[in-house]
């Protein structure tokens, strides 16, 4: 059952509007749900989300729980996901999100920038990790790019990834890439698209995109060319 502070959602955002049918697919438009415990930053998101054209507020709200139970996964694009939630955490939204609906792609949005949560949200299948303070307008950009393939890392994350890297913290050793991570990667390393890999592997583009952000945080790489390089440097590939 949920507590009151789970289904709490501030007023005129915590839902799709039912005079809004606006069709999400095929229109370059991109729906967003929020997840966000702070109300005065949650009602600043749903108000710069609102003036974009091309982003459509899906819903949003105080709780995992509360969003679990209420939006609509099945129209929504990204979820747009704090980590330090009460009750469920982002880290387990996140998973619980990959497990039932793994179209939607999560974008972390903290002030956190722990190595070992960075790790763990891209583990469990983040596709995009900015921390709080991005400009509403740089922010909205990413979401729209994350829906089409790619990754984004604020500076201060892609540089503790890099540099992590370079301190020999890097798991590859300990947590080598699966054979199907090793065939995607060699995929990409080829210039296979994400829409092209998925084809010939018989996966879905989503999928992908899992495998992607999984291949990233064993390599502690921030993008497909430094993955590849890395790979290459380890004698993978």
């Amino acid at each position: 059952m949920q507590s009151t502070s789970e289904s709490r959602n501030p007023p005129e955002s915590h839902s799709v509007a039912e005079d809004d049918e606006i069709a999400l697919d095929g229109c370059g438009v991109t729906g967003i749900i929020v997840v966000e415990d702070d109300e005065i930053l949650l009602r600043v998101l749903c108000d710069a989300l609102k003036r974009m054209d091309d982003m459509h507020l899906g819903g949003a709200y105080l709780t995992a729980e509360g969003a679990i139970h209420e939006a609509d996964w099945a129209s929504a694009h990204v979820a747009l996901i704090d980590l330090e939630l009460p009750g469920m955490s982002g880290v387990q939204l996140i998973h619980w999100l990959r497990e039932n609906h793994p179209h939607v792609i999560c974008a972390v949005h903290t002030i956190h920038d722990q190595r070992d949560l960075v790790f763990r949200a891209l583990e469990e299948g983040a596709f995009g990790y900015v921390l709080k303070g991005t400009p509403v307008r740089e922010l909205c950009g990413m979401l729209a790019e994350m829906r089409i393939g790619r990754a984004h890392l604020s500076p201060s994350i892609a540089g503790m990834l890099i540099e992590s890297f370079r301190k020999g913290v890097a798991t590859a050793a300990s947590e080598p890439l699966s054979a199907r991570e090793l065939e995607l990667l060699e995929l990409l390393a080829d210039g296979f698209s994400y829409k092209e890999t998925a084809a010939r592997l018989g996966i879905s583009f989503h999928t992908v995109q899992t495998h992607v952000s999984r291949i990233y945080r064993k390599l502690h790489a921030v993008n497909r060319r430094e993955a590849v390089q890395r790979a290459r440097l380890l004698g993978l590939m």
